[in-house]
């Protein structure tokens, strides 16, 4: 995969992902992963480097 390019997974039940952020070189504020998407719905985590805190958002996760 290049650098920030997007990967969409379908189909199937389980992912397992594997991701390394140099920190170092990165500008970046926060980091956002949607996971679980369809239909509107979805599951966020933020990670945010400035406060070093990371947060899990389930609201818009259900059916």
């Amino acid at each position: 995969m290049k650098e920030d390019e997007k990967k969409e997974l379908r189909s199937g039940c389980v992912y397992e992902t594997e991701m390394r952020i140099n920190l170092k070189k990165s500008t970046a504020d926060k980091i956002k992963l949607n996971l679980r998407m369809s239909q509107g719905k979805k599951t966020e985590i933020l990670f945010d480097l400035k406060r070093a805190e990371a947060y899990f958002d389930r609201n818009n996760s259900r059916l």
